[in-house]
């Protein structure tokens, strides 16, 4: 009768043991030894020994039931605590894993991608410095000939990196590296 708990594995699915509880059931049990002690209370009344016999040990078959299923039950809680622990575990233990190789993978990817934008920014980075050092060399030399050099005077003014930075045209740079530039340029 109970041949599907037999069969059953020790390490089962929390998944498996919850349908196994729902075959498990207590009520069924209890209502068949209910019935068996009605029976019995009818052939006390009108039947023979041989036939009260037969009801005594229907109650105890009834009642070995009921007491199985209830074993059952607690075992089966115990099997279905103890494989959502495993399966919380598991999931932990996948979730480090997955962490894990999420950060070597992005270690390697920095390393590599990483290392060549590196490049490319700093190069970047060294000709915002020189632009805004020829702007202030230009600037100085401009100030220091204003008024001697009509053609020089009629230029117009050079425009500072800091200053294109707070233009439109340069919004659609991205925040850090324009603040990587205004970290490397003079004023």
């Amino acid at each position: 009768m109970f041949d599907w708990f037999r069969r059953l594995a020790p390490t089962a699915s929390a998944e498996d043991i919850r349908a196994a509880l729902d075959k498990a059931d207590i009520a069924v049990a209890q209502r068949n030894l209910d019935d068996a002690h009605q029976q019995r209370t009818v052939i006390l009344l009108e039947g023979d020994d041989v036939a009260i016999l037969k009801a005594e040990a229907a109650i105890d078959a009834a009642r070995i039931q009921v007491d199985r299923v209830t074993a059952i039950r607690a075992e089966l809680a115990n099997r279905l605590a103890r494989a959502e622990i495993a399966a919380r575990e598991k999931s932990l233990i996948d979730g480090h894993a997955a962490a894990d190789k999420a950060l070597a993978d992005i270690k390697r990817k920095l390393i590599k991608d990483g290392a060549e934008a590196a490049k490319k920014i700093d190069a970047l980075l060294t000709a915002v410095e020189e632009t805004d050092r020829l702007y202030h060399q230009n600037y100085q030399l401009r100030t220091e000939n204003q008024g001697v050099f009509r053609a020089v005077d009629e230029l117009p003014p050079l425009l500072r990196v800091r200053d294109w930075l707070d233009r439109d045209e340069a919004r659609d740079l991205p925040e850090t590296l324009a603040h990587l530039i205004n970290r490397r340029i003079q004023y």
